[in-house]
């Protein structure tokens, strides 16, 4: 049904990535789990089942598996209008702290509150994006309500992973082969 090959080759790696990832899951009860999609978002049913949440970007295809809602985001660094898109996603303070940043520092945030942004879109579905909470900056990254974590994924690419409680997280990245 999808027409596209690249983006057809990465949703058959998405939910390739995401069955590995449950075979894996501690307490795995996979014949009593089922994935259905919702609006087009895989979603695991059956006790016990863990939140799950996918994204792509390129050639990164990325799954996150919690005991708590989670959402996961990728983004390849690619020439964008970072100011106007910075714009349109940033409260007012995230636009000020944004817009402080001196150039060099300015694709850095705007990568971070763009990841960070669709994790927590991904996490707290469903939702709008007047609803997605204010992220700020500093020695920890800090939204009320959510765990929060950069990292990247390979050379080039930039992630964002929020999970809907207020404990540290870990973060566990494992390369799949195709």
């Amino acid at each position: 049904m999808i027409r596209h090959a690249k983006r057809r080759a990465q949703f058959v790696r998405g939910r390739s990535l995401l069955r590995t990832a449950l075979q894996d899951w501690p307490g795995c009860r996979a014949t009593g789990w089922e994935v259905v999609l919702e609006s087009g978002v895989p979603i695991v049913r059956g006790a016990g089942a863990p939140s799950v949440s996918l994204a792509h970007s390129e050639d990164i295809v990325i799954c996150a598996v919690a005991n708590h809602p989670v959402g996961v985001d990728v983004e390849y660094r690619r020439d964008r209008d970072y100011d106007a898109l910075a714009a349109a996603i940033c409260s007012q303070r995230e636009w000020l702290d944004y817009e402080a940043q001196v150039e060099a520092k300015r694709v850095e945030r705007f990568y971070a509150l763009w990841v960070l942004k669709e994790a927590l879109f991904k996490c707290f579905r469903p939702m709008t994006v007047a609803d997605v909470p204010e992220i700020s900056f500093g020695q920890q990254i800090l939204c009320a309500g959510a765990a929060l974590k950069l990292f990247k994924p390979a050379a080039g690419y930039e992630g964002g992973v929020a999970l809907s409680a207020s404990a540290p997280m870990r973060l566990e990245l494992k390369h799949v082969d195709e």
